[in-house]
Order: C-alpha cells, then structure tokens, then sequence
C-alpha cells in the first residue's frame, strides 16, 4: 500500500489521514518544504526516522527517535522483529485504497487544463523510458507527483529545487540509459538557463526528446507574487526565442503541442525519432497552469477564488 508521490501538499484528503495515525516512521525521505507546504504541514506528533545522514535528525521536523543506518538494512531488521506480532485492522487496505483514488482524483481536477497530462505522458514514454524533469511548474504539481513510475532508477529530478539542469540532466540519463528512449521535461525559464546544450544532445546522438513547457515567462514567479506581493509582478517575462528555429540550428526535428488531447500523439512521434528531438508544449495555447499549493490559499489567489 502506498499513495505514492502525493505526499499532503495540495492535497487536504492526505492532510486529514496524517492526522488519523499514532505514529509516521520517515525512512531516507528529506521531507523538504515542498513536500510539506514549508514545514507547515501537520505531521503526527510521533516522528521515527531512519537516514544514513546522521545530520538528518531533526532537520526540518523533531524527531522522537532517530535511527542512524542503511535504511535496506534497518528495515528488514524491522521487518523480522515484527513478524507474527502485526494486528492489522482488516478493512485498513480497503480504507487506504479509497483514500488514495480519491486523495488521486482530487488533486488531478487541481490542474485544470494539465489534468490528463501524467497519463498522456506516461502513454507515450516506453515502460522502461527514463523521466527526467527540471523544477518548472509542471513537475512541481504533477511531474513528481502523479506520474507512474514503475522502475526508482527511471525518474531523475533535482531534490534541491535548481532550476535549469533539466536537459543536462536529459542526456546524462538519456546517455547513461543503453538507448532506451528518455523524455526530460523542462519550463521555458529553466530551459533558457542551458539550451546549449541541445548542441551536445544532437552531437552525442542522445536518444532525448525534450519537452519545453512553455508559458512565455517563469509562471512559478507570478504565482508566488500573486501570493506574497499582492500581484505585483517583476522579472517574470522573458524574451524567448523561436524554439521551432532553435531545434534546426541544433539540427533536430521539432514538433508542437497546443492542445492537450495532442500529447500522446505528438510525443509518440517524437519519440520515433532517431536521436534527440524538441517538442514544445504551447501553455498559452492550452490554457494557463492553475495556482498550487500552498501558494493557490494565498494573496491575489485568495481573492479570486472567494469572488
């Protein structure tokens, strides 16, 4: 049983169940404060973690206790102590799968038009695809959330939050993965931070389709003004440039998706391409990405929401 990635933030259905349990035992998990609405997310008062990073303990949420060891190893250690011992109440697997499908069902309708995208996505990446994504919008809300993945060694992200070394990080893995196919998704602010790179994708015949989600700007920018500096926006527009011209200076085949029912389809073909491919996702065209969690409570997103 497991709810995944959908971990509370944006989520009040997983929220309510983190107060129905005695006890949370946290195992190799940073519990970073995008994970935990920046620390502000109630978690139960009994806090048991297990790092091989003796300075976890404490970091962001006390502990009452912490176990310092392999966490492989911890575990198993746990499991054999508990054998025989477990009284599980026989309707809590019941329980616990509703509460995912809906905690799962709610939170999709959160992203507006962007919904179906995990599952678009997912249609067309190979099973054994890799996923790589930077820190753009798209993976903060679904990218890192709802998303399946179905190998831990296939999903690549940066856990400390940089912006910008998402396709960098698409043709290491895409390199490093033995020609299985690799999808790095990217925002266009991220992307603006490295593009050179689609040079050495396209010189190193990376098997990497490169999916810039494009919103004209850094949206994350204005959500987080709307929210904090009653609207006022500063440094969120950028000048961006022709990314079907980008991709033939780079030499790659380029293809577009404005509308949302097109994501399988185009990237199905994108990803028949031998070697590198650009595809960019046209946000304005679909429709702008919704506020998120905790940022969609706050400020100028308040305020709309009450009217």
């Amino acid at each position: 049983m497991s709810l995944g990635a959908l971990h509370g933030n944006g989520s009040p259905r997983v929220q309510e169940f983190y107060g129905s349990v005695d006890a949370m035992l946290v195992v190799g998990s940073r519990l970073r404060g995008h994970e935990t609405m920046d620390f502000n997310m109630k978690l139960p008062q009994t806090l048991i973690r297990v790092d091989g990073d003796a300075s976890a303990n404490g970091r962001g949420y006390a502990s009452s206790l912490f176990v310092h060891g392999d966490a492989a190893l911890t575990m198993a250690a746990l499991a054999d102590r508990l054998a025989g011992k477990m009284a599980i109440d026989p309707g809590f697997a019941a329980d616990f799968a509703a509460l995912k499908s809906r905690a799962g069902q709610e939170y999709r309708e959160t992203l507006g038009p962007y919904q179906g995208f995990p599952d678009a996505v997912r249609a067309a990446l190979p099973r054994d695809g890799v996923w790589v994504r930077d820190i753009t919008i798209s993976n903060s809300t679904w990218g890192n959330r709802i998303f399946p993945i179905y190998d831990p060694r296939n999903a690549v992200h940066p856990v400390g939050a940089a912006i910008g070394p998402g396709l960098s990080l698409g043709i290491g893995a895409a390199l490093g993965a033995g020609g299985r196919k690799t999808i790095t998704m990217v925002g266009d602010g991220g992307f603006a931070l490295g593009m050179n790179e689609l040079w050495a994708a396209t010189q190193e015949k990376a098997e990497l389709v490169t999916m810039v989600m494009n919103d004209r700007g850094y949206g994350v920018i204005r959500h987080i003004q709307d929210a904090l500096a009653d609207g006022r926006l500063f440094g969120d527009d950028i000048l961006n440039p022709n990314l079907e011209g980008l991709a033939a200076l780079a030499g790659m085949p380029f293809f577009r998706i404005s509308k949302a029912e097109e994501v399988t389809e185009v990237l199905q073909k994108a990803l028949a391409v031998s070697g590198p491919a650009l595809v960019e996702v046209d946000m304005v065209a679909i429709g702008p990405f919704p506020p998120y969690a905790p940022f969609n409570t706050m400020g100028k997103h308040a305020e709309r929401a009450a009217r």
